[in-house]
């Protein structure tokens, strides 16, 4: 016997089985953690974003070697963590 029947009025298959219903979890059963992990990770995008939107297509995989002191820190943490 199929855990599926036919629906002949709208043509759409439907299950026999019980299937839970989707709803947000409880604030208690958050895993913080994985906020955090979240937020760092869309701050990488948005960082990766502004540097890829922010210069030309020639500049773009090129270390700008004119940047001197916290220009130069700034590129260089970008480069090595956001652009990887």
């Amino acid at each position: 016997m199929s855990e599926y029947t036919n629906d002949t009025s709208t043509g759409e298959l439907s299950s026999s089985l019980a299937t839970p219903q989707l709803a947000p979890i409880t604030a208690a059963r958050r895993i913080d953690a994985m906020d955090v992990i979240r937020g760092l990770a869309l701050a990488g995008i948005l960082l990766m974003n502004i540097e890829w939107f922010g210069r030309s297509i020639e500049q773009i995989g090129r270390f700008d070697t004119t940047l001197t002191g916290l220009d130069h820190a700034a590129g260089w943490l970008v480069r090595c963590f956001v652009e990887g």
